[in-house]
C-alpha cells in the first residue's frame, strides 16, 4: 500500500466528518494526493474555531481535502509568542516527537511542510 504522511504546522480544522485546512495548501496536495491509496496527515487541530460564527469567517481561506483515505492525527501547537506559551511548547515537544517519530515509522513516504516548527521536528525524526 502507498502511504504518504504529511507533517506540518498548518492548522487544521474537522468539520461535518471533513478535514479542512488554507486552502491553497489542501488544493496542492489534493493534486498528487491521487497517487497513494492512504494519505495521513499530523499536524495542529485549529481549537479557535469551535462555534459557528468563527468558522463562517474564516470559511472564506478553507478547504477541505478530496483523498477518501485520509486520516489527521492531531498535535500540539508549537508556538513562542509569549513566555507561558513557550514554556508549554517546550514541555510538549517531546510527546510531538513521539507522534512523529510513530507516524514516521509507518509511512511509506514523508512530505515535509517547511518552514514552520512542527516541520522543524519532522527533519530531524524523518533521519
Amino acid at each position: 500500500m502507498k502511504s504518504l504522511l504529511i507533517i506540518s504546522h498548518a492548522p487544521h480544522l474537522i468539520h461535518n466528518n471533513k478535514v479542512l485546512s488554507y486552502a491553497p495548501y489542501v488544493r496542492e496536495v489534493n493534486l498528487w494526493a491521487n497517487f497513494f491509496s492512504k494519505v495521513t496527515v499530523i499536524s495542529p487541530l485549529d481549537d479557535q474555531t469551535k462555534n459557528d460564527e468563527t468558522f463562517e469567517k474564516k470559511q472564506k481561506i478553507l478547504t477541505a481535502y478530496s483523498h477518501k483515505n485520509l486520516i489527521h492525527k492531531p498535535l500540539s501547537t508549537l508556538h513562542f509568542k509569549s513566555v507561558s506559551h513557550g514554556l508549554k511548547s517546550i514541555l510538549n515537544t517531546p510527546k510531538i516527537l513521539i507522534q512523529i517519530y510513530r507516524a514516521c515509522s509507518t509511512a511509506r513516504h514523508i512530505h515535509l511542510r517547511c518552514p514552520g516548527n512542527i516541520g522543524l521536528l519532522g527533519c530531524f525524526v524523518q533521519m
